[in-house]
This record gives structure tokens, C-alpha cells and sequence, in this order.
């Protein structure tokens, strides 16, 4: 299977917002949300109705 990749723009608390690319599939995006590495991040997507989605991360 080919895993397509998405651009995000990648905000963390205290840092400055940076745009990085992400495998577009559901282990690779909890990853990038984890924090330790027994963590699942929790996603929830959130459509801005312009065809654009926020990842909310909870």
C-alpha cells in the first residue's frame, strides 16, 4: 500500500509554528501527537468547510 503524505503546520506549546510533512495514516499522525512513548495522541479532525482540516489534538 502507498502511503501518501499530507503538509501540516505543526503548533506546540511554546514554540513557533512550523510547516513539516506527515505520513497520511492514522500510527504516524498519533505519533506526531504522542508525548513518552506509551502514549496514543488522541485526533480529532475538525473540517474549516474550505476543503482545509484542523487536527485537534486532545
Amino acid at each position: 500500500m502507498n502511503t501518501k503524505e499530507i503538509t501540516v503546520l505543526m503548533v506546540e506549546p511554546g514554540k513557533h509554528p512550523k510547516v513539516t510533512t506527515l505520513k497520511d495514516d492514522l500510527d504516524s499522525l498519533q505519533k506526531a501527537v504522542s508525548i513518552g512513548t506509551d502514549y496514543q495522541g488522541l485526533i480529532e479532525f475538525v473540517s474549516l468547510g474550505n476543503g482545509a482540516l484542523v487536527y485537534d489534538v486532545g
